[in-house]
């Protein structure tokens, strides 16, 4: 046990001791765990946290939790400390971070709070171990009980996205449903063929809000049309989710977010509560908590479905909904985020449980702007993630294929170096090789016009360019 021990705690935080070396495994534990809860010099900056002894040869109840969620945490300790919170290790009455907030020992039960500690401030820490009192309402605190100043997510700063919606004209191909600010400053949705490039339709939007993502919806007014449900922020700084028919243009629904809900990116679930109609889920950062999170919603009733939590201390920048890899017949949610340090990582949590699946790693210097899921193209009947971005190693805009599950390098489709890529979606086949395209949605730095390049998800070939405004009539009329 004492080995197995080790060995995680080395994938954990670089350190593969054994003997002497547990001494300092378990320090480097101990560090993880106090600088996530402040808690150094307390009862529970000791080994008997985690185990039932001073050697560290056995785990306590909190201490197996810990040991048994590292894997789903992708090994990082500090994401197993925060999905065991919810949890009462020891079987007492009071949960994991009820006890560590309280400073007793979340694997004793014979050791837990007396009665609810005083919070004078209303901030969630105790008095007794606030080190700023007087916090201003609904600020976000540490587990020192200090401010901690929450940026909201840097997002693309283009507005623009870009979807993949069922044929529409009779033409068999798929359609290109485009959202963002044109020229004229209003915000317009355009659908084109994905071969053809012809215009199908133009959406409105209100000119007071901003755009941020999209996603297409199957149909919820009962027209037998898709909907593209348009991610937004208002004049108020408040996220939303507007909803129209991809057909008539007619309004459908409106979900809204809390205050203080910074959103970046939509997707579509199926559905969840059982309803037969598809959830909406919303990613973004919670300046409340300071939480990277999901929201997941009904997208006829709004009812808040579920609520899937990733990792704190990375900015997200995408999602998409992966099919089942877990085995549970529910489909997974893939995040990509990007670390202080600008390196990126897709995090993929099933929707239902929010039980870790796995994570994929970029390399250094490779700036992830968005990510999509591409049907399986290494035989192996899993689906890949392609994941769109500039390397500045090179300068190269490309999109790196890898296989969901196992992380294998599939593919690396490239795009040209004088274009900045903004969106990314998957088309359905259209060069006759049984393998979809790949739609990266941006603006030409020769012209600045805005187009979606596409290319073959298999191949790497020209496919296709769309591109999406010069002023239509519609515009200029309005």
């Amino acid at each position: 046990m004492q080995k197995i021990f080790v060995a995680i705690l080395g994938l954990t935080l670089g350190l593969s001791f054994l003997g002497a070396g547990t001494a300092q495994a378990v320090s480097s534990f101990l560090n993880t765990f106090n600088s996530v809860y402040g808690t150094s010099g307390t009862a529970l900056d000791s080994c008997f946290t985690c185990h039932t002894a001073i050697n560290g040869t056995s785990f306590n109840s909190f201490g197996a939790d810990f040991h048994d969620d590292l894997g789903n945490a992708g090994f990082d300790a500090a994401t197993a400390l925060h999905d065991i919170e919810p949890l009462d290790s020891d079987g007492d009455s009071f949960t994991n971070i009820q006890e560590i907030t309280a400073r007793t020992l979340p694997g004793d039960a014979n050791d837990f709070p007396q009665g609810p500690p005083t919070d004078s401030d209303g901030d969630g820490v105790p008095d007794s171990n606030d080190s700023c009192p007087g916090t201003p309402p609904n600020a976000v605190v540490d587990s020192n009980g200090c401010v901690v100043n929450v940026q909201p997510p840097v997002t693309n700063g283009l507005g623009y996205s870009l979807v993949t919606v069922p044929d529409m004209d009779g033409s068999t191909d798929n359609e290109l449903a485009f959202v963002g600010v044109v020229p004229n400053g209003n915000v317009r949705g355009y659908i084109r063929d994905s071969a053809s490039g012809g215009l199908i339709n133009i959406l409105g939007f209100p000119a007071a809000f901003t755009p941020l993502a999209m996603a297409a919806t199957p149909d919820l007014s009962g027209n037998n049309a898709m909907e593209l449900a348009v991610l937004a922020i208002d004049a108020n700084g408040k996220g939303r989710v507007n909803i129209k028919d991809t057909s008539s243009g007619a309004w459908v629904n409106v979900v809204t977010y809390p205050d203080g809900f910074y959103p970046v990116a939509i997707a579509v679930v199926p559905d969840l509560n059982g309803n037969s109609i598809s959830e909406l889920a919303v990613l973004g950062l919670d300046s409340y908590d300071g939480r990277v999170k999901v929201f997941l919603n009904d997208s006829s009733s709004r009812e808040r479905v579920g609520t899937v939590f990733f990792p704190d201390g990375y900015s997200p920048v995408a999602m998409t909904v992966v099919p089942d890899l877990s085995g549970n017949n529910i489909p997974e949610l893939a995040v990509l985020a990007t670390d202080a340090n600008g390196k990126g990582r897709v995090n993929i949590k099933d929707t239902s449980t929010g039980t870790w699946v796995s994570t994929l790693s970029y390399p250094d210097g490779f700036n992830p702007v968005a990510l999509a899921v591409v049907s399986d193209l290494s035989g192996n009947n899993i689906p890949e993630l392609a994941v769109l971005g500039t390397d500045a190693n090179d300068g190269r805009v490309k999109a790196i294929l890898d296989d969901s599950s196992s992380r294998a390098r599939v593919k690396m489709v490239f795009y040209p170096v004088d274009f900045s890529p903004a969106a990314l979606a998957v088309v359905p086949d259209l060069s006759g090789n049984n393998a979809p395209e790949l739609a990266v949605l941006g603006t030409d730095a020769k012209d600045g016009t805005v187009k979606a390049l596409l290319k073959d998800s298999s191949s790497g070939n020209w496919v296709n360019v769309v591109s999406f405004f010069t002023l239509d009539p519609f515009d200029i009329a309005h």
